[in-house]
């Protein structure tokens, strides 16, 4: 048996480990509180740190990764690692098993086992196990992902929460029949790049928003979210968009709150493509962009961006 789990232990995570070492100790942390972060001990990391850091890359994309895609993992787990562990090892989870699906390390693996020349256990199917329904949500988040991460434009829409893009069942009751992106869409230098493939239960905000919208206009099944400022405000009325405003930054309101507010301007006034919320002391300013599917939401999204990026 030749499980792709060993490479993950035997050579990703000890070159990944190397990697956000040599990063922190540039940064000014003792070994010790290295150690505590990566969970390892402090003679591991003295041992790390005694080796040349170029090493540690090259094991990684030796295994098949792009270079831009391992520094856009290492930026997230060093963000991720002094805030929360959970959070850390679910981003590092998403990401390898989103390399799985996508046959990244099947060459390598290969490499190692030829044994293994026909196999395809990784790879993920659409909408095996799935009714129609499910494969055809899971597939237009997908295709919708590959329109964001080819536009130039979007990068600069997105929001300090980062990105994501969300699409209902046609009677979702819960998060579950919600797909999104897990571990968020992300910039990197002049792109954003969804960190894993979309998944039912991807986005705890963005589903709570389509299902309680979902009670006043059933047709719109797919939300993303992008920054908000006076530009994108004037952007989104050039462009005839029908759109409501909620909220106020100076304002006391929870996350709940938001949700009740955008699904009251649904409510009130029927189909929108736009709702722009203004947040609140601590709550970012957010412009949700809807559509009947992923799809046409993230073409109006890349309208405003393109619209955005070139108005004077």
């Amino acid at each position: 048996m030749f499980p792709p789990c060993e490479l993950m232990m035997k050579g990703f995570l000890p070159a990944l480990r190397g990697l956000i070492s040599h990063t922190l100790r540039e940064r000014g942390l003792s070994q010790s509180k290295i150690a505590a972060l990566i969970g390892v001990s402090q003679a591991a990391v003295s041992q790390i740190l005694s080796k040349n850091r170029a090493q540690y890359l090259e094991k990684i994309l030796e295994m098949g990764f792009e270079r831009g895609e391992v520094e856009t993992l290492l930026n997230l787990l060093l963000e991720d690692i002094v805030i929360d562990p959970v959070k850390a090892t679910q981003t590092l989870y998403y990401f390898w098993r989103n390399a799985l699906e996508r046959g990244t390390l099947c060459s390598y693996h290969r490499r190692l086992y030829p044994q293994l020349a026909l196999c395809k256990v990784c790879l993920r199917r659409w909408g095996l196990g799935f009714d129609e329904d499910s494969a055809l949500t899971l597939r237009k988040v997908g295709e919708a992902v590959k329109l964001l991460e080819s536009s130039p434009h979007i990068v600069h829409l997105v929001p300090e929460v980062s990105m994501n893009v969300a699409q209902a069942l046609k009677n979702a009751k819960t998060l579950e029949d919600v797909a999104a992106v897990p571990g968020r869409i992300v910039k990197v230098r002049d792109r954003v790049r969804a960190v894993s493939g979309p998944e039912f239960g991807g986005s705890r905000h963005l589903a709570e928003i389509l299902i309680n919208i979902m009670k006043f206009s059933p047709k719109i099944r797919a939300v993303l979210n992008l920054k908000l400022d006076e530009k994108i405000l004037e952007t989104v009325e050039s462009l005839g968009f029908r759109y409501a405003v909620t909220g106020h930054p100076t304002s006391h309101r929870s996350v709940n709150e938001v949700v009740k507010a955008v699904a009251q301007e649904f409510e009130e006034k029927g189909e929108l493509d736009v709702v722009m919320d203004w947040g609140g002391i601590g709550l970012e300013p957010t412009t949700y962009v809807f559509g009947s599917d992923a799809v046409e939401a993230a073409r109006k999204a890349l309208l405003i961006a393109s619209t955005y990026v070139t108005q004077t």
